[in-house]
């Protein structure tokens, strides 16, 4: 009579090699029932979806597979980036931390905020123009719930100079001295003897920044040399020639000067500098 003491050690041994595979295929099968859940590493919003239902991740289309191409295109609206490109001749005058202002065609009637987070210090050629990548990180703030697409344009102004309580002349008074020569208003001669005899110009100040204004007086045109300083392309600060009140010709009209166009102090002349355009969404 023969006594079954058990299995054998070989078929023990076969089952627990049996027991492991089992368990390795199982925990294949999990890690791929999870891996048809895709998480977002941060809150954010789906742009574009890349495949089909049964296709794998990083498909391209039919069953080719390119692991170039993602399958899901995240973009985080919360922060907004623009990317804007500044000529060469202005790019001196920007800075990381400047503030800046822009608008996009789809809200022509809104102004936003933003601000420069960083200058590229390699330069492109844009139409024969060498021009430097600036970013600016948009202020979510000023958006006041008005939603800006990845892509748009945007006509982006980056405000490098400031002045509070700076005195202010309308640039149409610093033009037009040369209206009134060619009206046969004021001589030419008239106007570069109050230049020549100015204390300002004859003083360490650059020639550059020293213009002639005219002020109405008794129905006459007097000649006025200022300093200059900041412009914002409108309106030009006045360091010295005038005070606050003094009143400067801007145009003629039916053949008499105008003066209603005053210059007075302002709480603060912008110079700014604008920035070249590309809307981007920020990562």
């Amino acid at each position: 009579m023969e006594v079954n003491n058990g299995a054998s050690q070989t078929v023990l041994d076969t089952d627990n090699n049996n027991v492991l595979t089992a368990q390795g295929q199982l925990k294949t099968a999990q890690d791929n029932l999870a891996a048809t859940i895709l998480t977002a590493p941060a809150n954010a919003t789906v742009a574009s979806i890349n495949g089909k239902v049964g296709q794998s991740a990083g498909a391209s289309g039919g069953s080719t597979s390119s692991s170039t191409t993602p399958f899901i295109v995240l973009i985080d609206t919360s922060a907004s980036d623009i990317n804007a490109l500044v000529n060469e001749a202005d790019i001196g005058n920007v800075h990381v931390g400047q503030p800046a202002q822009f608008t996009v065609e789809a809200y022509p009637s809104q102004t936003f905020r933003a601000s420069v987070t960083s200058v590229d210090l390699i330069g492109q050629t844009s139409g024969n123009v060498v021009v430097y990548p600036v970013h600016l990180r948009v202020d979510q703030h000023s958006l006041n719930g008005t939603y800006l697409y990845p892509g748009m344009t945007a006509t982006t102004t980056i405000t490098t100079a400031e002045r509070i309580g700076a005195l202010l002349v309308s640039n149409a008074a610093l033009s037009f001295p040369n209206t009134a020569v060619q009206a046969g208003a004021i001589s030419r001669s008239t106007l570069f003897s109050a230049f020549s005899g100015s204390s300002t110009a004859r003083g360490t100040q650059s020639n550059s920044n020293q213009r002639i204004v005219l002020e109405l007086k008794n129905g006459k045109l007097v000649p006025v040399v200022i300093t200059t300083g900041l412009t914002n392309g409108t309106n030009t600060e006045v360091l010295s020639g005038l005070q606050p009140g003094d009143q400067v010709v801007v145009r003629a009209t039916g053949g008499s000067f105008s003066n209603l166009s005053g210059n007075q102090t302002s709480p603060g002349g912008n110079f700014t500098r604008p920035g070249i355009r590309s809307f981007g969404g920020g990562g």
